[in-house]
């Protein structure tokens, strides 16, 4: 009834092998356009499950961790995870985490994040509204599950489509999402 995705070993996903910066061709000549789309699917199964999707992430979510983290529903981070587009320290955009972060957080702070290829704790993305949940050390996992307890607990149908009613009315001018909302409350 929810999706919780998760990294093995030392963190969520560090994102692209930098290596791949080094040579500029790669980028431009097709190349990798499997792999991005391989990545671009997997964003959209995650914005577009009709359950909950949740990303538990320790370590790092750099570059494509974070933009993986920026498209499931909810955030529960270990408190020290650090996450950040690097790839603007290569000189490559973040072209896919842009797309994301102008959903997420306000224009000022996503324009920090995207152009900087700063690094932020998850400290400082709970405070950005970016992370739901804090883990202490050691109890990721624990955290992730007692939120998603919570999620599961709450009947199927309405967690459903209160997901997806959210998804359309972000996209909505307000009055038209008042006016989908009143229709579902009639059901």
């Amino acid at each position: 009834r929810a999706i919780v995705i998760t990294g093995t070993g030392a963190c969520f996903t560090a994102g692209r092998d930098i290596t791949q910066f080094d040579r500029k061709a790669v980028l431009q000549d097709g190349s990798l356009n499997t792999t991005v789309d391989i990545f671009l699917e997997t964003l959209t199964l995650l914005m577009e499950s009709s359950k909950p999707t949740i990303a538990a992430i320790h370590g790092v979510a750099l570059g494509g961790g974070q933009a993986m983290s920026l498209a499931c529903d909810f955030v529960v981070a270990e408190e020290g995870t650090k996450f950040g587009n690097v790839e603007m320290a290569y000189g490559f955009p973040a072209a896919m985490n842009i797309a994301l972060l102008t959903r997420q957080v306000g224009r000022r702070i996503g324009m920090e994040i995207a152009m900087t290829g700063d690094l932020y704790t998850a400290e400082q993305y709970h405070g950005y509204g970016l992370v739901n949940r804090l883990a202490a050390p050691g109890a990721l996992m624990e955290t992730a599950l007692e939120f998603v307890s919570t999620l599961t607990a709450r009947a199927p149908w309405a967690v459903q489509r209160t997901k997806s009613t959210y998804r359309l009315a972000e996209d909505m001018a307000l009055h038209g999402a008042l006016n989908f909302g009143n229709q579902l409350n009639q059901v």
